[in-house]
C-alpha cells in the first residue's frame, strides 16, 4: 500500500546501493511537454508551473539561546528552608466577614417570619389617650408576634450561592435558637424549587420532591436562594414565580432573603414574594422591585458582568481565591462593594475559573489576559489587593503568599513594586531557600505534587513564567511533567535535569509521518530520511510545535521517542545544548525542475536554457547549525590567521551549488568563457575575478526571482565544506590525488606523493563530502562573499568580514595548482576583487528572499556578531598570498572574449 501511494505521489525509493539516486525524488508530471529553449525570464518561470508541488521537512534556521534581560535575578540560599518557614505567619482561622452583622440581622429576619395578632386589650395605650383627653372612640387592642405553626425552608444549594453558604448557615442556626425546630422543614434544592436534593427531616411516603408542594392549608416559606435574579437567562426566576404563585393559593406566604442587591430585585417576584436583601443598601426592609421589562433585566445583567469583571481583575494575581477572599476583595472598591450578587458570578463563572469546591482562580488559559489588565490598574488599587490578599493568606501555609507576591510583582510597574519592597524581598529570600531544600533534599514524591501545582496554577501566564524563569524551571524539572509552560525559558530549562552522564547518542528521524529520536545503535528501516545538520547527542530535547501550540521535553533513553507526529501538517522548534533550531517545511523552488531527498540530504536541480546554450547545475540545501571555525594550534602546516578556533552558528539554511560554476553554465549567463582549460563545458569556469562573479550573478538574479543569487560568506564555505567534520579535510586527516586535485607531488604533513594532473578536472569527477558537494577540496580556489576578518575567541553568529568595495576578497579551497596544505577545510587567504587568475572561480549559493529578510546578508540575514561593520578592517587587507603573487608575475590573464551578439 505505501509503495503504491508513494509511486502515485512520484515518490521513488532509493536502492541502498547507489548514493547516486534519490531516497526521495520530486519531478514534473510524466505529461508535460518538454519546456521550448529559454529566452528571458518569463520562459523560466512558465517552465516549472504545473510541477509537482511538494515541501520537505528541514531544519531552517538555528539561533542560540538567550536569557531573558527582565529575568530577576534568584541565587540560591545557603540554608535550607525549615519547617518553621513553611508555617503561617498567623495563627488560627481568618475571620470570615458576613454580609449582614448578626446583631442587625437577626430582628429583621424575626420580623419577616413572625405574624401579628390581638391579645386583649392594651391597657397602657389606652391610659395615655385618656390622660391627654383623647376621645375614645374604639379600645385600642394589644398584639403580639407568633410563629407560624409551620415553616418550610428552602435553601438553594445550587453553585452560585457557594460564596453565601456561611451567611444562610449563620441565619439558619438563629433561627433554630430562636424558633426552635418543631414545625421547620429544611428542603435543599439545586437553583430551581422543582429540583429537591434533599430534605430535613427525611421525607416519610412519597418521593423527596414531593416535599417542595405547598402543604395543605398554608404555611411560612423562607427562601433563602437570589431567586435566579444572577442567572442569565430568566428560566429560574419564572419558575420561582410559579412555585410563589402555588404557595399563596394555597393560603400560605412566601419570604425570600437574597444575597444581591435590590437593583437586580425583579417586580413582578417582590409582588409573589416578600423580598429582603442581605446587604444594607436595602436596610433590610421589603422590596418592591426595580426591573419590570425584558430590556431592563438585561441591561442590569450586563452591569454586573462588567463589575464581575473588574473583580476578577483584582484577584487575577491570587493562586487561590476563597470565599472569605472573595468578599474582602469585592468590598475594597464602592461600586462593587454594594453587590454582593458578584461574589455568586465570579464563583459560577465557569471555564474562567477552575472548578473547586473551596477555591476559584482564574484558569489557566485566561490568566494572561486578566493579569495584562490588572497590569494596567492604579498603583494604589494593585497596593490595596495585595495588602487584601495577604491578610486573608497570612493564615495559610506561607508558599500561597510567596507565590502571589512574586506573581503581583511580575505584573506591576516599579513604583508599586517598591512600595511593599519588603514583602517582595522576603518571598525572593524564601525561594532562594526553596532552591537550597530542593537541592539539598532532591526529587521527592511531595516536590513533585507541591510542582505540579504551583506549575498548573500559573500554566497561562508567561509573563510571571519568564521573570521567575530560573526556579522555575528547577521546579518543573521535579514536577514529572513532559509538556512545558509557554514562558519558561530554554536557556534555563537546558541547565536543568540530567547530568552529562546520560548523554546518549541519537539522530533525528524522519519515518512516515512521524519524527523520531532514533538510537543511533539501531538500523534505519527503508524510506527513512535524517535531519543532517542536529547534533546527534543529546542530554534531553525540548520540541517545541506551532500548531497547535505546545513545548515538550524528551529525556532519552535508549529507546526510540516520536516527538512529531504529523510531520505534513506541523512545523516545530528542537532545543537542545544552548541552541534552537527550526524544522519547517522547505518548498520546492520555482526554478527546480527536479527536487528531492537522498542520503547527503535535500537537493534541487536548475536547468538554464538560453540562447547561447543550456545548462544544469545542482545544489544541496544546507542546513543551519553551529561549528568550529578555524584549525586547533596542533593541526600540521597550520597558518596564523586559522586561529583561535571559536563557535559560528549560520542561523539561516541556504541553497549552495554542489559543484564550482561550470564553463556551461558561465557561458549560458554571459555569452563567454574566459576559461584557460576550456576543452570541456563541465570544467569549472575559471580567470574570473570577484568582479566578474557580480556581475554574472546579477545576470541570473534576473532569472531567477524570488531567490537571491550571491557567494557564500567564509564562515558559509567552511561550514559547508567541512559537513560536520573536525579533521584537517572533510574526508580525513590526509588526502590524496583520487579524492582532490592538487600539486600531488607536495603531499600534505609527510603523506604519499601522487599524480600532479596540471589542468582542472571536470566536477564531479572526484568524490563528494558527507553534504554531496563536490570538489570543495582542491580544483580551483573559491571566490567567498566577504573579505577575511580577524579571528577571535567569541562566538559568531553568521560573521561577516570587511566588504569594501577595492577591499581583499577570502578564496578557499586550494586548487589544482596548489599543494596540498591549502585545500585543507580551515585555510584561508585573499586577493583583490579584480584578480582573474587561471586558479580562481566560484561556488553560487541561492537564498529564499522571505518577508523580514534582507538580501545580501549571510542566509538572507543582515545581521553580524558583536555589531561589526561590513566595512571593518580585516586581516592584511593589501596583503596578497605568496602562491596568487607568484602566480600573477608568470601570468597574465587573456582579455575576456566580448560577449556574443
Amino acid at each position: 500500500m505505501a509503495d503504491r501511494l508513494a509511486a502515485s505521489l512520484r515518490f521513488y525509493p532509493k536502492p541502498k546501493e547507489d548514493q547516486s539516486q534519490p531516497d526521495i525524488l520530486i519531478r514534473a508530471r510524466e505529461d508535460e511537454a518538454s519546456p521550448p529553449p529559454l529566452q528571458q525570464q518569463t520562459v523560466l518561470q512558465s517552465e516549472h508551473k504545473s510541477a509537482l508541488t511538494c515541501k520537505l521537512l528541514t531544519v531552517t534556521a538555528c539561533e542560540a539561546l538567550e536569557s531573558d534581560s527582565r529575568t530577576v535575578s534568584q541565587p540560591i540560599a545557603d540554608a535550607p528552608l525549615t519547617p518553621k518557614d513553611c508555617q503561617p505567619l498567623k495563627s488560627g482561622y481568618p475571620p470570615v466577614m458576613p454580609l449582614v452583622r448578626r446583631q442587625k440581622l437577626w430582628p429583621a429576619v424575626k420580623r419577616s417570619l413572625v405574624v401579628k395578632r390581638a391579645h386583649g386589650v392594651d391597657i397602657s395605650t389606652l391610659a395615655s389617650r385618656i390622660a391627654r383627653a383623647e376621645p375614645v372612640r374604639c379600645l385600642p387592642a394589644m398584639r403580639r408576634y407568633y410563629w407560624s405553626g409551620c415553616l418550610t425552608v428552602v435553601w438553594d444549594g445550587s453553585e452560585r450561592m457557594a460564596p453565601y453558604f456561611a451567611d444562610y448557615q449563620a441565619l439558619l442556626n438563629q433561627l433554630l435558637t430562636g424558633r426552635g425546630s418543631d414545625g421547620l422543614t429544611l428542603l435543599n434544592v439545586d437553583s430551581v424549587p422543582g429540583q429537591v436534593m434533599g430534605c430535613r427531616p427525611p421525607k416519610t411516603g412519597g418521593s423527596v420532591s414531593q416535599a417542595a408542594k405547598p402543604a395543605a392549608g398554608g404555611g411560612n416559606v423562607l427562601i433563602l436562594s437570589d431567586l435566579g435574579a444572577l442567572s442569565a437567562s430568566s428560566h429560574a426566576a419564572r419558575q420561582w414565580q410559579a412555585y410563589a404563585r402555588s404557595i399563596r393559593r394555597a393560603g400560605g406566604r412566601v419570604v425570600a432573603w437574597v444575597p444581591h442587591s435590590p437593583r437586580q430585585v425583579e417586580a413582578e417576584t417582590a409582588r409573589l414574594i416578600k423580598i429582603y436583601c442581605l446587604d444594607s443598601v436595602g436596610n433590610l426592609q421589603p422590596q418592591t422591585g426595580r426591573l419590570r421589562t425584558v430590556e431592563q433585566r438585561e441591561t442590569e445583567h450586563r452591569r454586573m458582568c462588567h463589575l464581575r469583571e473588574q473583580l476578577l481583575v483584582r484577584t487575577a494575581f491570587c493562586v487561590r481565591v476563597e470565599m472569605p477572599l472573595l468578599r474582602a476583595v469585592r468590598v475594597l472598591r464602592p461600586d462593587t462593594a454594594v453587590e454582593p450578587g458578584l461574589e455568586g458570578l465570579v464563583w459560577s463563572y465557569r471555564p474562567v475559573v477552575r472548578a473547586s469546591e473551596v477555591s476559584r482562580p482564574l484558569a489557566a488559559d485566561y490568566q494572561a489576559g486578566y493579569r495584562a489588565l490588572f497590569r494596567g490598574l492604579p498603583v494604589e488599587e494593585q497596593q490595596a489587593a495585595l495588602d487584601c490578599v495577604l491578610n486573608i493568606h497570612d493564615w495559610q501555609g506561607r508558599s500561597t503568599g510567596v507565590l502571589e507576591t512574586l506573581i503581583w510583582e511580575s505584573h506591576v510597574n516599579g513604583i508599586a513594586a517598591n512600595s511593599r519592597r519588603e514583602r517582595v524581598v522576603d518571598a525572593r529570600a524564601w525561594i532562594a531557600a526553596f532552591r537550597a531544600a530542593r537541592r539539598a533534599q532532591g526529587n521527592t514524591r511531595e516536590l513533585a505534587e507541591f510542582a505540579q501545582d504551583v506549575l498548573s496554577r500559573n500554566w497561562g501566564d508567561a509573563v510571571f513564567q519568564k521573570l521567575q524563569s530560573p526556579w522555575l524551571s528547577e521546579l518543573w524539572a521535579s514536577s514529572g511533567l513532559t509538556e512545558i509552560p509557554v514562558g519558561l525559558l530554554s536557556s534555563d530549562l537546558d541547565r536543568v535535569g540530567v547530568s552529562d552522564d546520560g548523554r546518549q547518542s541519537y539522530r533525528l528521524v524522519q519515518v512516515g509521518s512521524r519524527l523520531w529520536l532514533w538510537p543511533e545503535t539501531e538500523p534505519l528501516p527503508n524510506l527513512a530520511v535524517s535531519m543532517l545538520n542536529v547534533p546527534r547527542i543529546f542530554k534531553s530535547v525540548e520540541v517545541a510545535t506551532n500548531a497547535p501550540f505546545s513545548r515538550r521535553r524528551f529525556q532519552p533513553n535508549g529507546e526510540r521517542l516520536p516527538i512529531l507526529e504529523q510531520v505534513a501538517d506541523q512545523t516545530c522548534d528542537l532545543i537542545h545544548d544552548g541552541k534552537r533550531y527550526h524544522l519547517s517545511h522547505l518548498q520546492r523552488p520555482a526554478w527546480a525542475g527536479r527536487f528531492g531527498r537522498d542520503r547527503c540530504g535535500i537537493f534541487a536541480e536548475l536547468l538554464l536554457t538560453t540562447e547561447n546554450c543550456t545548462a544544469a547545475q545542482s545544489f544541496r540545501w544546507i542546513e543551519p547549525g553551529t561549528f568550529l571555525v578555524g584549525s586547533p594550534e596542533d593541526e600540521p602546516e597550520r597558518r596564523e590567521n586559522e586561529g583561535p578556533q571559536h563557535l559560528v552558528t549560520i542561523s539561516r539554511g541556504f541553497w549552495l551549488a554542489d559543484t564550482a560554476c561550470t564553463q556551461a553554465l558561465w557561458l549560458a549567463v554571459m555569452g563567454n568563457n574566459p576559461s584557460k582549460f576550456n576543452d570541456e563545458p563541465n570544467r569549472p569556469v575559471e580567470r574570473v575575478s570577484w568582479n566578474d562573479v557580480q556581475a554574472f550573478l546579477e545576470k541570473l538574479q534576473m532569472l531567477l526571482p524570488g531567490d537571491e543569487a550571491d557567494l557564500p560568506s567564509e564562515a558559509e564555505w567552511e561550514y559547508a565544506c567541512r559537513a560536520g567534520t573536525t579533521t584537517p579535510f572533510s574526508f580525513g586527516a590526509n588526502i590524496a590525488p583520487a579524492q582532490v586535485n592538487y600539486q600531488g607531488e607536495l603531499p600534505y604533513a609527510g603523506g604519499e606523493p601522487g599524480e600532479y594532473r596540471h589542468r582542472t578536472v571536470p566536477v564531479k569527477t572526484l568524490p563528494a563530502n558527507p553534504w554531496g558537494l563536490y570538489e570543495m577540496h582542491g580544483n580551483v580556489g573559491e571566490w567567498c562573499k566577504d573579505g577575511r576578518r580577524e579571528y577571535g575567541a567569541a562566538a559568531q553568529i553568521d560573521p561577516l568580514g570587511p566588504s569594501g568595495q577595492d577591499r581583499p576578497r577570502v578564496i578557499r579551497g586550494g586548487s589544482w595548482y596548489s599543494d596540498a596544505r591549502w585545500s585543507r577545510s580551515a585555510h584561508r587567504h585573499a586577493n583583490l576583487p579584480v584578480s582573474a587568475l587561471f586558479i580562481l572561480g566560484f561556488r553560487l549559493c541561492l537564498r529564499s528572499i522571505g518577508p523580514g529578510q534582507a538580501a545580501g546578508g549571510p542566509a538572507g540575514s543582515p545581521g553580524r556578531a558583536s555589531g561589526a561593520s561590513p566595512d571593518a578592517p580585516g586581516e592584511a587587507d593589501t596583503e596578497r598570498d605568496g602562491l596568487a603573487d607568484k602566480l600573477a608575475a608568470i601570468f597574465k590573464p587573456d582579455p575576456k572574449p566580448k560577449r556574443r551578439s
